[in-house]
This record gives structure tokens, sequence and C-alpha cells, in this order.
């Protein structure tokens, strides 16, 4: 019989997700980067939950941490809509309207469908995007040097993420100065730099067991169509090779032909599609 299992502590929600997850650790990154970042106390909010089949197999797992929309992880083999309905049926009753679903092209829509059908909105993909994976970097022209980022860069570069939030999610992100000194502190947050002064930001934020996400990458408009981007995500790329990652992954906009394209000069190759999907008022 199928059931889903909504979880409250991260313990054995991480216990029971990442052993699916962690089968095909590219494909399925950004959960578990949240996972692996997220702590106890846990906000009282953030959406965890398990579908599993008729032999206790797990079938897809989802995960939100308001605002941000719901991941769906499509974790098993099944048949029709079923699991889709057990979840959006969960978060119906509960009273839990994420903004939207991301998930695998086909697998976010057929759930989105659903989910906007039972509380009355519609579902509209508001972006395609796709996952690359990396395991040794092509010849590319280098630039500059590639240094940790550091305290000293604070004057700028939280308008810098927040313009990058701003081109990425199309909203006016409000400026987040002590998330981005976080980070600074864990050593996540690379800069460019070039004839004496930094022109590309370059992160890897998400840590999977056998490889390390790149991103966010971005570059500020005075000094873009210079290969800059190009040059800083492949020297990061090959220090997270260097310190004995097996694989880098990053995801592009598919509306973007220029990153879809310099990264694979890089030697990023396309694993899979994503959608995001919106609910909109109807």
């Amino acid at each position: 019989m199928m059931k889903l299992a909504r979880y409250t502590a991260l313990a054995p929600f991480r216990e029971a997700a990442l052993e699916s997850l962690h089968r095909d650790e590219v494909l399925h990154n950004l959960p578990i980067g949240i996972l692996n970042r997220l702590t106890e106390p846990l906000a009282e909010d953030i959406y965890m939950a398990m579908v599993t089949g008729d032999a206790g197999e797990p079938l897809l797992i989802a995960l939100q941490t308001p605002p941000n929309n719901l991941i769906l992880s499509v974790v098993g083999t099944f048949d029709g809509v079923e699991p889709y309905e057990a979840l959006a049926s969960n978060l119906a009753e509960a009273g839990i309207h994420p903004p939207g679903v991301l998930g695998v092209t086909g697998q976010a829509g057929a759930f989105a469908e659903l989910y906007a059908k039972r509380i009355g909105a519609r579902a509209e993909t508001k972006k395609r995007l796709r996952f690359y994976q990396l395991r040794a970097v092509s010849g590319v022209p280098l630039m500059g040097a590639l240094r940790p980022a550091s305290e000293g860069d604070m004057h700028f570069l939280p308008y810098w993420y927040q313009a990058f939030s701003g081109d990425t999610h199309a909203s006016g992100p409000p400026l987040d100065p002590d998330y981005v000194r976080q980070v600074i502190g864990r050593g996540w947050y690379f800069l460019l730099w070039h004839e004496g002064q930094p022109v590309c930001l370059a992160g890897s934020t998400r840590k999977m067991p056998h490889g390390r996400s790149v991103g966010p990458v971005y570059t500020p408009p005075y000094f873009r169509g210079r290969g800059y981007a190009t040059a800083a995500v492949a020297m990061l790329s090959q220090r997270l090779l260097d310190e004995g990652c097996e694989y880098c992954v990053l995801t592009t906009d598919l509306a973007n032909p220029t990153s879809n394209s310099i990264y694979q000069k890089i030697g990023y190759r396309a694993v899979c599609d994503l959608e995001e999907v919106a609910f909109r008022p109807t």
C-alpha cells in the first residue's frame, strides 16, 4: 500500500532520504546540498516528506524551505500519478502552499497540475534549467588569479550577490550582508582578480558525497563579454577536482544561450533538464 510519511525532525528524514538521493547524487544535488546544510532546531514550516510504494520502497521525496519552491525528487519507478496525488493531497490538507515546484522536466509538471487543481490555482512554467557535470577541465585560456573571498571584500560583495539574485529570480531581493559574510566564512566564495581588481564571483555552496556544485557565478555588467566567467568557473572547477572531488556540477538557465555555451567549452556535459513551475491564481 502506498504511504506518505511527513517528517518534523531532520535526523530521521535525512537518514531516510539521503540513501535514495545518493544513488544519483548529480541529479539530486540540490536536496542533498540543502539537507547537508540544515541543522536542528528546524524552523517549523520546513516541509519534509517521502512517498513509499507497496513494498516500502521510496518513490519520491519532497523538501521545501520557505519561501523557496518545493523540490521534487523522484527516486523510484512507478506508473501513473498516484505518488504525485498523495503528495498534493498532503500539502493541500496541511494548508501548505509553496510558490512553485522544481524538479525534472515532466515530473515537476505532472505534480504541479494535480496540486494546482486541488488548490484552485493554475500551473505555469516559469523557468527551464539544465544540470551539467564536469569530470575534467578542458583547455581554456585562463586570465588573472582566483582567490578566496574575504572580509575585506564586504564593501562590494553583498551588492554583487544581490544583483546575481535579481538576475536569477527576476525580483528585487533585499541586501543580505549577513548571509554573504557567513558564506565567506565557510570558504565557499571565490573572486577572479584581473589587472588589480575583482571582475567575477564564482562560488561552491553544495557538497555531495563525491562532488561539489559550482555557483553562483556573477560578472558585473561592465566586465561582461571578456571571458571572465569562463575563466573563473574553469579555475574553480579545477581547484575542486584537485581537492579530491570526482566531479563538479552546475545549473544553467536554458533561456541564456551564453552560459550554456561557455561552460561546455570548459568540459561540462548536460545531465538532465529541469523545470520550475509556479502556482498562479486563476
